[in-house]
């Protein structure tokens, strides 16, 4: 297309109008009318020399190359610029992922509600009902440059701030995999070791009276066949809710082993079976002692009192099948205790050495209405949080969260010898709802039958020893992040 401007044209126009009778005749052309012929001639030129230079400029226009417009680069990042983010809780982490922090804790609220025979209302007085914060935590843990992990746990509940998990670790050590120094769990017991956000039931069984649970100590531990079996093994001291202990000889040394002899449709099926042993040097006072499934009772029925001890060894053994929905765990532990007996005469005291063995053991059931199934972590050989299918949410589209009853029974005999600390036996029927993975609320019913047959050293009955049983009624409510 051509354009012309409008000044031109009006000019042009106009000249023709003025020049169009003259230039039709043949009449000599004046001065005038010259001088207008050859401005119109002049104009004609500049408007040619016009058109092709807008010809120019269209053709070009169309064949012209669409250019991309580039961004501005952005500012280069350093490997130590840390970006946050969420997985099971808040964590931290360096662009080349050398230098890593984890932030979180948990609540868990409890209620209990109690009643027992008058048996053991005259033994021991009578239960009160309560409600308490078992566990109040926060913990901050990491990697520091690739090999050095580091923990620092601390509990607020009862209103002090006692030492979990404390330590640091080197891992990826060839041959032993990981050493680890500090305050924490022993390598004992199957459901000691277990997550306090993952176990099945409220409070663990009545066995736990044996295990050693937290100490400072020394461990190795790590995995072998492709990740089927687990070892660990460690020294430790025995130690307070801080973390101290002051005591000559004072060492004791546990270890753990646990296999899969079967494992299939991606942990979905399994068999896990697991042993472990410690030997625990305790000259001086020692006491066995165990609530009755129950953090918030006021009473340990079963007590063998303090005795003078010499040393304790443990040995436990575990096992748990795991086939879709539905899990089957159990563990037995015995303990062989030697003692001193002091008999008291007129004139001399008379010192005996004495060996007495007690044992505890629990199997336990659970089974998941809504389908998932309790995930096993094969480094550490234990169960893990469980996920729903469906988080529980009342929005459009939301589910109804995970659906678990699970059913135990736990024994423990506290009475050999001149030692009768008692026996318990203990029904627990619990349902858990998971309303996510970080959140669950849970409900149990206990019924225990609790005997004792003479004298005891706890100094709580020294008659004719008692028998009762008691229904204890518990819920928590719980978060971890």
């Amino acid at each position: 297309m051509k354009y012309y401007p409008m000044r031109y044209v009006l000019l042009l126009c106009t000249i023709g109008t003025i020049c169009t009778p003259a230039l039709s005749d043949e009449a000599p052309l004046s001065a005038r009318e010259q001088a207008l012929v050859e401005m119109v001639k002049r104009l004609e030129s500049r408007v040619e020399d016009l058109e092709k230079r807008l010809d120019a400029q269209e053709s070009d226009k169309d064949s012209a190359v669409p250019v991309t417009p580039v961004a501005s680069p952005s500012p280069e990042k350093s490997p130590e610029d840390m970006r946050v983010y969420w997985k099971d809780g808040i964590r931290m982490e360096t662009e080349d992922g050398r230098l890593k922090l984890r932030v979180g804790g948990r609540i868990h609220q409890d209620w209990a509600w109690f009643r027992q025979d008058d048996g053991l209302t005259r033994a021991f007085g009578n239960s009160q009902d309560g409600t308490e914060f078992r566990r109040a935590r926060l913990f901050v843990s990491g990697l520091l440059y690739d090999a050095v992990s580091f923990k620092a746990e601390y509990d607020f509940a009862g209103g002090d701030s006692d030492f979990k998990d404390v330590y640091m670790a080197m891992s990826d050590v060839p041959v032993v995999g990981t050493i680890r120094v500090g305050h924490y769990k022993e390598p004992f017991g199957l459901d000691e070791l277990i997550s306090d956000n993952a176990i099945t039931f409220l409070e663990r069984p009545l066995l736990s009276a044996f295990v050693p649970s937290r100490n400072t100590g020394v461990m190795l531990r790590n995995t072998a066949m492709q990740q089927r079996m687990t070892w660990a093994a460690g020294v430790f001291r025995t130690t307070d809710d801080y973390g101290n202990g002051r005591d000559d000889g004072d060492y004791s040394l546990t270890a753990r082993v646990t296999g899969l002899p079967w494992y299939g449709a991606e942990g979905q099926r399994l068999l896990h079976l697991g042993a472990a042993y410690s030997h625990r040097p305790r000259n001086g006072a020692m006491r066995l002692r165990a609530r009755p499934e129950a953090h918030l009772s006021e009473f340990r029925y079963v007590d063998t009192g303090t005795f003078e001890s010499e040393d304790v060894d443990l040995m436990g053994f575990e096992a748990a099948l795991k086939w879709g929905a539905f899990s089957l765990q159990g563990e037995y532990v015995r303990a062989g205790v030697d003692s001193v007996r002091r008999t008291n005469f007129t004139n001399f005291s008379l010192r005996d050495g004495v060996h007495s063995a007690f044992d505890g053991y629990y199997v336990a059931a659970s089974y998941f209405l809504t389908g998932e199934g309790r995930p096993y972590d094969r480094r550490k050989g234990v169960f893990g949080r469980v996920r729903p299918t469906r988080n529980f949410s009342l929005k459009e589209g939301g589910g109804w969260g995970a659906w678990e009853v699970a059913l135990r029974y736990s024994h423990l005999d506290l009475s050999d010898g001149y030692l009768q600390g008692g026996r318990e036996a203990n029904w627990t029927a619990g349902l858990n709802w998971y309303l996510n993975p970080h959140a669950r609320v849970m409900l149990n019913y206990t019924h225990g039958a609790i005997t004792q047959a003479g004298p005891s050293l706890s100094g709580m009955w020294r008659g004719r020893g008692y028998e009762g049983d008691i229904d204890i009624l518990q819920t928590r409510f719980q978060v971890d992040f």
